[in-house]
């Protein structure tokens, strides 16, 4: 039996790890970077954010233990393993996890006093055990999926009766279609492998031009069979900078560019485009590369969810560890900033504005200087200039397009401001802000699913398809859908 589970958060991990320890052959697809989920990457986060900002900043609004247990998000079918692992576990990252290890180990061996009230670091510490064991399984490979459908099958129908049937073939009845395959096709991205093989072999890049180089790391497509797929994805993960959930004029084509740029010069130079907040070798490069010049850095941040947000509080706590000259422009939907995550943002809002106070108080004694010069010292002195805000906001953008210009190395994103009033439009623009880094937060799209494998309500209804999680980001959600899951699939199986 094999099985694909989409998503390497802490659903999709734990997803793998129950059908391989049922000795099933599992696939853990996840695109790059993204092993361990939103649980890595918001601890990444959220430590560099403590480590600048200092978690009585970021924290206002939002302190305390999150409101779950163990017993919410662990599947039950693992808690012996977890187990095992845990006293196999004798040194994992030093003492920085012990307490969330004990934590652990009291909840498993039927402690009731660790019922309620994870932290962080609890989180990450379980998605490191369960990274830990599926790499060493090689259950996991970095690809995006792009697609879902059946191998052969055609969309599922009703008759007159309800049942369901095939166009044309009423012998294939729901636990038969199991007998066709899943295919999945899914996007491969060598780039990084492919500098790291220049790195180290040197002379191979002296032999290729520049055009060869560049194709070497394009990403390519291919395609694998299974019997069932799990999509562990929660809401989505891949966001566009569109409104509709589609990309904007030359976001697709943008960043491939700016990818084939680093391949033919041979180096791993920073993304300028993110689509998820940050992991821990991002911000490292981040930090280095703020403190290498003196003019600002623009960053643009695009969305106002809580992932915005954090993203927000991350870009301040750079600002105030690396001295760095830094502007955020965020462009939101609402007509307010962050309405709904207002006291979660606000000590970094505060940062922002007192950085751009104390330049204005710069200013004013640099002018009243100025002022006092006379006539002829005047003229060789230029008059100082008035910085610009730190933080600019500006509400109900949409964004049209990306573009980058020649003799340029920033990204411009065009957006205009549509504003209705007593159903007549308003439309302002366009307009185009300049950005070193873009951040987007701002759509989550769902997995590309074929029609084939919906009804005519759009949902999903094929056999050995389920999407777990996929309509919330409750973790007590897919612990009970894995349980379902569970028992729909003993329709297709028997013991004999």
């Amino acid at each position: 039996m094999k099985v694909a589970i989409i998503g390497a958060g802490l659903t999709g991990l734990q997803t793998a790890l129950h059908f391989s320890l049922m000795e099933a052959q599992v696939l853990l697809l996840s695109k790059p970077g993204s092993l361990g989920g939103q649980a890595l990457a918001w601890s990444d986060a959220m430590d560099a954010i403590m480590t600048t900002v200092g978690e009585e900043k970021v924290m206002a609004g939002k302190s305390g233990p999150l409101p779950i247990s163990f017993r919410d998000i662990l599947f039950p079918s693992l808690h012996s393993f977890l187990l095992q692992a845990l006293s196999d576990d004798t040194n994992l990252d030093g003492n920085e996890f012990e307490l969330s290890k004990n934590k652990l180990l009291k909840f498993l061996r039927g402690h009731d006093e660790v019922e309620m009230g994870l932290g962080q670091k609890d989180i990450f510490y379980i998605a490191r055990l369960l990274i830990k064991e599926i790499v060493a399984r090689g259950l996991f490979k970095e690809a995006q999926v792009t697609q879902v459908k059946k191998q052969t099958l055609l969309p599922m129908m009703l008759d007159q009766t309800g049942q369901s049937f095939l166009p044309g073939s009423p012998d294939i009845q729901s636990p038969a279609r199991m007998r066709d395959l899943f295919r999945l096709h899914y996007k491969i991205f060598p780039d990084q492998q492919v500098i790291d093989n220049f790195k180290n072999n040197p002379e191979l890049k002296d032999k290729l031009d520049e055009k060869t180089k560049a194709s070497l790391g394009r990403p390519f497509e291919t395609f694998v069979d299974v019997d069932m797929v799990f999509d562990c994805r929660g809401k989505g993960t891949s966001m566009t900078m569109g409104i509709s959930g589609a990309p904007v004029l030359g976001e697709r084509d943008i960043p491939e560019l700016l990818r084939e740029q680093n391949l033919a010069d041979g180096t791993s130079n920073l993304e300028k485009i993110y689509y998820e907040i940050p992991n821990v070798e991002v911000l490292k490069k981040l930090q280095e590369t703020l403190t290498v010049r003196q003019k600002p850095w623009r960053f643009t941040l695009i969305g106002q969810d809580f992932q915005a947000a954090l993203i927000f509080n991350l870009l301040a706590g750079l600002a105030e560890k690396t001295k760095a000259d830094i502007q955020v422009t965020v462009l939101g939907l609402e007509q307010s900033f962050f309405p709904t995550k207002r006291a979660f943002v606000e000590n970094s809002i505060k940062y922002f504005e007192d950085k751009h106070h104390a330049n204005m108080e710069k200013f004013k004694q640099e002018l009243a200087a100025w002022e006092e010069l006379e006539d002829y010292e005047k003229v060789k002195i230029n008059r100082p200039i008035a910085p610009n805000p730190k933080l600019f906001f500006v509400p109900r953008a949409q964004i049209q397009s990306l573009d980058t210009l020649l003799d340029r190395q920033e990204l411009f994103l065009t957006y205009e401001m549509p504003d209705w009033t007593e159903g007549k439009l308003n439309l302002k623009g366009p307009f185009t802000v300049a950005s070193d880094f873009i951040f987007v937060a701002n759509q989550r799209q769902r997995l590309p699913i074929a029609p084939s494998l919906k009804n005519e309500q759009g949902v999903i209804t094929e056999p050995g398809f389920y999407a777990l999680n996929s309509e919330s980001t409750s973790l007590k959600t897919a612990v009970a859908g894995l349980e379902w899951a569970l028992q729909d699939l003993g329709r297709f199986f028997s013991k004999q």
